[in-house]
């Protein structure tokens, strides 16, 4: 350690430095604004002092603008502003007291990590109280609660802070000089190129059909397809059992017939294929769950689950929509599905991963000419329009079109909308672009 580094863990008091904030601030003011390039995710929140904070989250709005970050131009800025306590006397001290700016990444490091403890500790504050008065039924939402705010408390990203135009352009231009990463191909190539690429982190896709026309069909080939990248993928069941699940996933990757597979009728060639299939799908990141009564919160925690694991999380399919479990039992069906929509919603951006989320159509279709579905048509809550990101109906007529299923693009915040043909093999539980063979 060098002669300019003070012994700050000597001075911690009740788990907070001042000395070490008041050097983070003079280093800024030092360096004109450059030190800010040095101390990476250090946010407001992470200042005991409320001063130092709001000073703080000046300085970083001056300088994302553009504005000269001095010692004067400065304390301009604090005359007639809520920050007390800090006027030109003290930004000179503070200027003052950074011996060298090259120790400003040691100490914002400490601020950081001693407003993470700070934070743990409110937060298991917060949890001994909830755990004190928690009825016994409410059990798993209050420990999803906990882990929420045990996360909470350990991200010291300054994520959902407010940012000027300024700073949002700046990080842009970085941002589209770059190729646009996180996508997540479907393997449907006609599909993703609607998608303008694939399933995009924090979206919620909605894939709508009526009873019988492929949706958990879709959901399989779409998590298989996407964990044999290497991606975690969570497969949430609310209809078929993981054998149900194995079965549909085995039958398309092993190119076998699934009516044999589960008529337990394979021939010789069915065995070495699935031997061979099952050899390359071991290590594929794919978790299946089949619990008929999960709710939005129990997929949240095994979402935070698989997401610690290696391999992390990429995709969350949740099969279906309507059959999740609402949060009050009690509220009129178009609120709990709204929450349910609005809770996938919130899960997909929380996690920063897509949700697919697959819904059931009422039987409109059938009461019209054209029996293809509508946005509209989608079973029990207008809400699911408002809160997707993409919705993907489907459509097969068998007379018309024998092997086709359509993907009827209605809503894509990100690419177009439109009708897209894909093949159809349903004894291989397989959709599949139709340069595809089968």
């Amino acid at each position: 350690m060098t002669a300019e580094l003070h012994d700050v863990e000597a001075i911690h008091i009740g788990r907070y430095d001042l000395e070490a904030e008041r050097y983070v601030l003079g280093a800024i003011l030092a360096t004109s604004g450059r030190a800010l390039f040095e101390i990476g995710q250090l946010a407001p929140a992470d200042f005991f002092r409320p001063e130092h904070e709001q000073l703080f989250a000046l300085m970083h709005g001056m300088h994302g603008r553009g504005d000269v970050v001095e010692v004067q131009a400065v304390a301009q800025r604090l005359v007639g502003s809520p920050i007390r306590g800090i006027g030109l006397p003290q930004l000179v001290d503070m200027f003052s007291s950074c011996v060298t700016a090259a120790n400003a990444s040691y100490y914002a490091q400490t601020v950081r990590q001693l407003g993470r403890l700070r934070r743990l500790q409110a937060a298991s504050m917060r949890i001994a109280q909830m755990t004190g008065s928690c009825d016994i039924s409410a059990v798993d939402e209050v420990v999803e609660q906990a882990r929420a705010e045990i996360d909470s408390a350990g991200d010291n990203s300054s994520t959902g802070e407010i940012s000027s135009l300024g700073e949002l352009l700046s990080t842009a231009m970085q941002r589209w000089q770059s190729p646009e990463t996180g996508i997540l191909p479907t393997g449907l190539l006609d599909f993703d190129d609607m998608l303008a690429g694939g399933l995009r982190p924090g979206h919620l896709l909605i894939v709508g059909a009526r009873p019988a026309v492929g949706k958990s069909v879709v959901a399989s080939v779409i998590a298989h397809a996407v964990a044999r990248r290497g991606v975690g993928t969570l497969f949430c069941s609310l209809e078929m059992s993981r054998d149900e699940v194995t079965d549909r996933v085995a039958a398309d990757i092993a190119s076998v017939d699934v009516g044999r597979l589960t008529r337990r009728e394979l021939r010789p060639e069915d065995w070495e294929r699935l031997k061979t299939a099952q050899a390359s799908a071991s290590g594929w990141p794919l978790k299946v769950v089949d619990r008929a009564d999960q709710t939005v919160s129990g997929v949240r925690a095994r979402a935070r689950d698989v997401s610690r694991r290696k391999g992390g999380l990429g995709l969350v399919v949740v099969d279906y929509l309507q059959l999740m479990k609402p949060s009050d039992s009690k509220a009129p069906r178009q609120e709990q599905v709204a929450s349910i929509s609005r809770g996938l919603k919130l899960l997909a951006k929380e996690m920063q991963v897509p949700v697919v989320a697959l819904a059931q159509v009422n039987r409109g279709p059938m009461n019209r000419t054209d029996k293809r579905p509508a946005m509209s048509d989608l079973r029990e809550s207008g809400s699911i329009e408002a809160d997707a990101d993409e919705i993907v109906l489907l459509h097969r007529d068998d007379k018309e079109s024998p092997g086709e299923i359509e993907f009827i693009v209605e809503k894509n915040r990100h690419g177009r909308t439109g009708t897209v043909a894909l093949a159809w093999a349903p004894h291989f539980s397989r959709v599949a672009s139709m340069a595809r063979g089968f």
